[in-house]
């Protein structure tokens, strides 16, 4: 380590960025999607009666049946893992879920949510790209 105070500066770029102020989470996704505008983001999340409604930033609407939110779950149970030689571990796969329910659920960062199931799963990161895809397979539509 140096005693000269110039070895933690950030080198020169040859792009000139236009300067990003983050104020808050919700000024941090509204800058992201203003650089990013094919970024869907959810505007409103409801549940309503046995179904999550999502409103998407680009003003579409898609819900969700919630046991077929909780069968489609991207959680390591379900999907199980696996090692650097390709050995799978765990995950018992979909599980048909009819009677569960939404209890609740989370933002986490910029980028995913996390369901609160009642039969005690909340493990799942549904990140925003996999909830539009899901929407997709669920109403019989591929989607971009």
């Amino acid at each position: 380590m140096t005693n000269d105070a110039s070895w933690h500066q950030l080198p020169t770029t040859k792009y000139k960025l236009p300067p990003i102020r983050l104020i808050c989470c919700s000024s941090a996704l509204e800058q992201i999607s203003s650089f990013h505008p094919k970024v869907k983001t959810p505007q409103n999340i409801q549940l309503i009666g046995h179904e999550v409604a999502i409103v998407w930033s680009d003003g579409t609407e898609t819900y969700y049946p919630a046991g077929a939110l909780r069968a489609a779950s991207p959680s390591a149970e379900t999907r199980g893992e696996q090692d650097i030689f390709g050995n799978q571990y765990g995950g018992g796969g979909a599980k048909n879920s009819p009677d569960v329910e939404v209890l609740g659920w989370e933002r986490i960062g910029n980028y995913a949510l996390r369901f609160d199931f009642s039969d005690g799963h909340r493990t799942g990161l549904y990140s925003y790209d996999y909830l539009i895809q899901l929407a997709g397979k669920l109403s019989g539509q591929q989607t971009p």
